[in-house]
């Protein structure tokens, strides 16, 4: 069985970890069935040219991205033609490599419904291949239907897909209250447990040390919640520390010192690679996330996976997965319970098994058993 993923999210040169997730499913899948990747991005750097085809293949998942050049024009009913065509004409390039280096998929894995779904949807009434839909956004956990790009069409294309597949139950309600109907089935995101493995722990630790890992948008993961409540926590007890890694705007990195929190408790390491975090939560000792809004961030399944206990705000699809003996969870944006979490596991981290939080990862997000979930329903497709 061969498999076609189309994603509206990619990692790429211009946004390399924008939809890392994506990449991340994909590569589960590829290690039991053979696998392709196509996404199709605007790029303005592209010289001399209108398109740019990039081909990676590293033995397991074969991708073929393809860059276009964006038009310019005062007339913008033009230039969104114009540039709409573009697209779909990367798609008929990547369509074209892929014929001869991988040969017809059997079944395609839309990732992120606008736009990629769509594209799903017109190569499946040309060449009767059928589809399934991963969601992954945020965006569909909000009250407001305006904020959702091309309702009609997007709901159209859902109709017509064997199955949809976001990431937490939650999500799927969502969907399903902004009027996308279909068959759901919620599977997980993937973390790599062959990387992200226990530490070993210290014999003797002078500070706990607390780490926190994003994309740190401040709109969605409430950075400044976290500082203002690592302040509060400098005034009662300085045997810690607390490591950001992702990419801090200006105003996180300033913020520290603007509240007066002592030089050296707080690092921002920036972004790193997924081995380089790897290294980092396990030399770690719990994980904080403090997000006003949230699917199921695949840092915390990382963090189960290298045997850390995970402090979270209770939103999404998170209380699915922490329990009692694998973290804590506070409200949304109350920083009192924050700092209460934050204390107590001062006296409470050395209790959670490391080894057990592991065994946890393996057994629900491990490429083994998201891979088997997927093709289980990639059968099923394939039997309608």
């Amino acid at each position: 069985m061969k498999v076609l993923f189309l994603s509206s999210w990619f990692p790429t040169r211009i946004h390399p970890l924008n939809g890392d997730f994506v990449e991340r499913h994909a590569l589960a899948v590829a290690g039991i069935c053979p696998s392709a990747a196509i996404h199709v991005q605007p790029d303005d750097h592209v010289k001399g040219k209108i398109f740019e085809v990039v081909e990676r293949n590293d033995g397991a998942l074969f991708e073929i991205i393809i860059y276009f050049k964006r038009t310019r024009s005062r007339i913008k009913p033009w230039t969104r033609l114009v540039n709409l065509c573009r697209y779909g004409r990367g798609y008929l390039i990547a369509n074209d490599i892929l014929k001869k280096k991988f040969g017809k998929p059997d079944i395609i894995h839309a990732n992120i419904i606008y736009p990629a779904a769509i594209v799903a949807r017109i190569w499946c009434f040309f060449t009767g291949t059928p589809y399934i839909i991963s969601e992954h956004w945020t965006l569909y956990l909000s009250e407001s239907s305006r904020i959702i790009p091309s309702p009609r069409i997007t709901r159209w294309a859902v109709k017509k897909a064997f199955a949809v597949v976001p990431v937490t139950p939650q999500l799927g309600m969502a969907m399903r209250r902004h009027g996308y109907r279909g068959r759901y089935f919620v599977v997980p995101n993937v973390v790599d447990t062959d990387v992200f493995i226990p530490g070993f722990p210290s014999e003797s630790p002078d500070k706990l040390k607390f780490l926190h890992v994003s994309s740190m948008k401040e709109e969605q993961k409430n950075i400044t919640g976290i500082l203002r409540t690592i302040k509060q926590l400098s005034m009662i007890r300085s045997d810690f520390s607390f490591t950001f890694m992702g990419e801090a705007t200006a105003v996180q990195q300033t913020l520290p010192g603007e509240l007066g929190v002592p030089e050296g408790l707080i690092v921002f390491e920036g972004e790193r690679t997924h081995a380089e975090v790897a290294e980092q939560m396990r030399q770690s000792d719990v994980l904080v996330m403090f997000s006003r809004i949230e699917n199921l961030p695949c840092a915390m399944l990382e963090a189960f996976s290298c045997g850390l206990p995970v402090i979270s705000s209770d939103v999404g699809g998170i209380r699915d997965w922490i329990r009692a003996d694998n973290g804590i969870l506070v409200s949304s944006g109350n920083e009192d319970e924050l700092l209460k979490a934050l204390i107590a596991m001062f006296d409470s981290y050395k209790k959670y098994d490391k080894h057990a939080l592991h065994q946890y990862a393996v057994d629900h997000f491990s490429r083994t058993v998201i891979a088997g979930k997927f093709r289980e329903i990639y059968q099923n497709a394939l039997k309608a």
